[in-house]
């Protein structure tokens, strides 16, 4: 039990990444806004005393009060705009994965159009890394991101989605392109997606066989990096290939961990397309 949730987890791991994400952005705008009013507000009744000394404090607390309004108004209005950075999609139909991306959008896709049409089938995603240098040590990228630039959306516990400018040439994987595009996706374990032939994490590799035949293959031995067995359809490679064909991961039965190799009662667990963010 305890090795098959080990697996498990570096499955789910390898399919979403990790991310950290803070609201210190968000922090750091707050405080500015309010040390402007502030000082505002402190600087305004101080050159009413000085200039006019026959005022009265009741005249100077309404000019006090229209600031605040206009202050308070004017730190609601670009926290409206910034919250509604891609607009909901009017895309009306079912989100299918394939070998190229989806039935509703593909690989290659630009970005922005990519992530109008997934919000539009799955709402906001939960997480959002921003774009990132794969590069950088500090970067909340899964390791091994190809690119000079990437990011990662997650629904968690059902899709991540990978965006990079990588030219998807294996022998330089620092290269890019002039555009970031649409690059690849995980299904996690736990997630409703299916294929287009009706494939989806949790069946067993025997439901699998029925469904691809010939067009899956299964790796002869475990991958050296996660101690895995791996398969893909119509190619070949395990989920830590830089790219390919749809592909995961197989699991034993928790009832019996003795088996030698994968065996019809092995369940599916992670399905990836396209460009992974893991080091082969």
């Amino acid at each position: 039990m305890t090795a098959v949730a080990t697996r498990r987890a570096v499955s789910a791991a390898i399919v979403a990444g990790s991310f950290l994400l803070g609201s210190v952005v968000a922090g750091c705008g707050d405080d500015d806004t309010d040390g402007t009013t502030a000082t505002t507000d402190s600087s305004q009744p101080a050159t009413t005393e000085e200039t006019e000394l026959d005022s009265t404090s009741t005249s100077a607390e309404p000019d006090s009060t229209s600031t605040e309004a206009d202050s308070t108004s004017t730190s609601t209005e670009p926290q409206t705009t910034t919250s509604t950075t891609v607009a909901p999609s009017t895309v009306v139909g079912e989100l299918v994965a394939a070998n190229d991306g989806f039935t509703l959008v593909s690989f290659g896709a630009e970005v922005e159009r990519a992530i109008a049409v997934l919000t539009g089938v799955l709402g906001p995603p939960a997480v959002d890394t921003g774009w990132q240098d794969p590069t950088d040590p500090a970067s909340e990228l899964w390791p091994g991101c190809p690119g000079a630039t990437a990011r990662l959306l997650q629904w968690t516990g059902n899709l991540g989605v990978l965006f990079t400018d990588w030219n998807g040439d294996l022998s330089t994987p620092g290269g890019s392109v002039s555009q970031p595009y649409f690059a690849g996706y995980g299904l996690w374990p736990t997630s409703s997606i299916r294929t287009v032939d009706g494939a989806s994490p949790g069946m067993t590799l025997a439901e699998a066989r029925a469904i691809y035949g010939d067009r899956l293959s299964v790796s002869d031995r475990p991958d050296d990096a996660v101690e895995l067995y791996s398969f893909a359809i119509d190619g070949t490679g395990s989920p830590l290939t830089r790219n390919g064909p749809l592909r995961g991961w197989l699991f034993p039965p928790e009832s019996d961990q003795t088996q030698e190799g994968p065996g019809d009662s092995w369940t599916i667990d992670a399905l990836t397309a396209g460009v992974s963010c893991s080091t082969p």
